[in-house]
């Protein structure tokens, strides 16, 4: 178990500058379950949207860090020029879960859904697994709010505002930068 909760950490290094330890071990815990309930051998082989994996070439892990390094550069200017306080262990750890529970609507080996993935939204699951991990409501909400197609909640938070707005853009300057072309729309049937 020790020696999983390292590799979370090396997959997601910013896990260590989340200064609550309990909710650092929290954050930790949601990525262990969400990976054990998988099929993925390691994190870092799942696509950051499965259905294209093979176009994208981005895996969910360098897309959940560049969000959450994205994140901490936008709190830190928000602070400065609006001098309006933004909550860093709650962006942090909201940042690293946002897209956690994508590793279980997918199969590894396909790219389609899984069971999870054909019954469950992208969000619902991550937000379920937040909860029962007894996450702050305010992180399990910027999680729930962050995806402008899955997403039924606006953001009501500043930290859940940055998630919500620097997800997309990462995601799709990424496509674009690469001449990708992507649905991000789910066909539930197949």
């Amino acid at each position: 178990m020790e020696e999983e909760k390292k590799y979370i950490e090396k997959v997601f290094p910013r896990i260590k500058d989340i200064k609550d330890d309990h909710l650092r071990k929290q954050v930790t815990s949601v990525w262990l379950k969400a990976w054990k309930m998988s099929d993925y051998r390691r994190i870092e082989d799942h696509s950051a949207w499965a259905p294209a994996g093979a176009k994208l070439q981005l895996s969910n892990m360098d897309h959940t860090n560049q969000v959450v390094e994205c994140a901490i550069a936008v709190a830190q200017v928000i602070e400065k020029t609006q001098k309006i306080k933004i909550d860093l262990d709650c962006l942090i750890a909201a940042a690293i879960l946002h897209d956690v529970d994508k590793i279980i609507l997918f199969h590894e080996s396909t790219g389609k859904l899984t069971e999870f993935g054909r019954l469950l939204t992208h969000t619902h699951l991550a937000h379920f697994l937040a909860l029962e991990e007894n996450l702050p409501p305010e992180v399990v909400h910027a999680i729930t709010a962050h995806s402008p197609t899955f997403s039924r909640e606006s953001p009501k938070t500043p930290e859940a505002l940055i998630i919500s707005r620097l997800d997309p853009l990462m995601m799709l300057n990424w496509t674009m930068s690469h001449k990708i072309e992507v649905d991000f729309t789910i066909n539930k049937d197949e």
